[in-house]
């Protein structure tokens, strides 16, 4: 009994040894461990900064992370401003024909279709793919003055079920929102852009009407004095016509 007891003894004590060995072996590689990463540390606090950090940083702002948005203009709408600032999340100042659809998808219609959002970018700038705040300024008004004419038109019911208009109706509200144009050339104009049946739709609407303003404010930038009669060049003429929208 005594000598069990013994043996026993012996090996817990060999036991606690050992887990006393591990113990110390585990704290020194831990002290190893913790003085190599204090000295990369140092080594690291040695090195100059990067010249390029603070440019790095804005250009990674720049390409994905959103900002704060910018100081509002003097004299701005701050319900426009808000709505510019809501689809433009990275403050470049300009709204892409997405983002300008976005902004345009707070107003009471329906939303429009890409085709439409590009030709209102188009009667702002021809070859452009974005417009700034002044422009969203400018298209935010003419679209509520382009439904109020659809409306007096349509055949819809109730105040927000946006109807057709019917086609002989059309040179009549297109004058409406100071688009002059003979019922024959709107004809004509229907079949080259493939609009069919008797009934033209708010997003054709717009359409039609984008299309019909650029071809205007093209005249009018020839047309200086204003008397509805200009002279141009064929070269001149030539541009006119590869400008057109249609």
């Amino acid at each position: 009994m005594e000598a069990t007891v013994k043996m026993l003894t012996n090996n817990l004590n060999q036991q606690s040894s050992i887990a006393a060995a591990d113990m110390d072996r585990l704290s020194k590689c831990l002290q190893v461990e913790v003085q190599a990463k204090e000295s990369a540390l140092r080594q690291l606090s040695k090195i100059p900064p990067d010249p390029f950090s603070s440019w790095t940083r804005n250009k990674t702002s720049d390409m994905g992370i959103p900002k704060d948005p910018p100081n509002m203009p003097r004299g701005a709408d701050p319900d426009h401003w808000t709505m510019f600032c809501k689809a433009d999340p990275f403050n470049s100042k300009r709204l892409d024909a997405g983002q300008l659809g976005i902004a345009l998808s707070a107003g009471p219609w329906p939303p429009l279709s890409i085709r439409a959002i590009v030709l209102l970018i188009r009667t702002y700038d021809r070859n452009g793919d974005f417009v700034d705040f002044e422009f969203f300024t400018r298209v935010w008004p003419q679209m509520h003055q382009w439904k109020k004419t659809f409306f007096r038109h349509h055949n819809g019911q109730g105040e927000f079920v946006f109807g057709y208009i019917p086609f002989k109706n059309m040179a009549m509200a297109l004058k409406e929102i100071d688009i002059t144009i003979p019922l024959k050339v709107l004809e004509l104009i229907f079949k080259r852009i493939k609009l069919t049946g008797d009934l033209v739709g708010w997003d054709d609407f717009v359409c039609l009407a984008a299309r019909l303003q650029a071809q205007i404010n093209d005249f009018q930038r020839v047309d200086t004095d204003e008397d509805r009669v200009i002279t141009v060049l064929y070269d001149q003429y030539m541009d006119m016509i590869n400008r057109c929208v249609f």
